[in-house]
């Protein structure tokens, strides 16, 4: 399921950059990214019940997987589920060259990458019209994360 998994989590990514990095994108465009990120959502959902009623020990499967159970659950998480994305990179440095080194350092550019891209789509989206912010957009979201990092 891994990489019907990170497909998903790509398309969500997809999703939910859209209308960050243009606000003004017509409401049924809007609409139809929001759609997606409920899609997506119920795929992880279900793939973290499915995994569950399958687990030979359900408890173990529980106390290790809390961090996905939580992105299910709770709503206020919901734009920690874009860190499934990070799925992508463990097929990435399995597929690299035979070197450990290489594989590291993939491993490490590909995170600061994806990380950052999430983090100036947040920070875009919670100050983009905030009184007093300096971030306007998404270019100015991607500076702050660099300065940040």
């Amino acid at each position: 399921m891994e990489w019907p998994l990170t497909a998903v989590a790509l398309i969500m990514l997809a999703a939910y950059a859209l209308p960050v990095a243009n606000p003004d994108v017509p409401r049924r465009v809007s609409t139809i990214c929001e759609a997606i990120m409920w899609v997506t959502w119920a795929v992880f959902a279900f793939d973290y019940v499915a995994r569950f009623i399958i687990a030979p020990r359900r408890w173990d499967f529980f106390k290790h997987n809390l961090f996905d159970l939580a992105v299910v659950v709770l709503p206020m998480l919901r734009p920690l589920r874009l860190l499934r994305v990070l799925a992508l990179l463990s097929v990435f440095s399995r597929v690299g060259g035979g070197q450990l080194r290489g594989k590291v350092a993939a491993y490490a550019a590909g995170c600061t990458l994806l990380l950052g891209t999430i983090a100036a789509l947040e920070i875009t989206r919670a100050e983009r019209g905030q009184p007093g912010t300096t971030i306007a957009n998404l270019g100015d979201g991607f500076w702050w994360t660099i300065t940040t990092i």
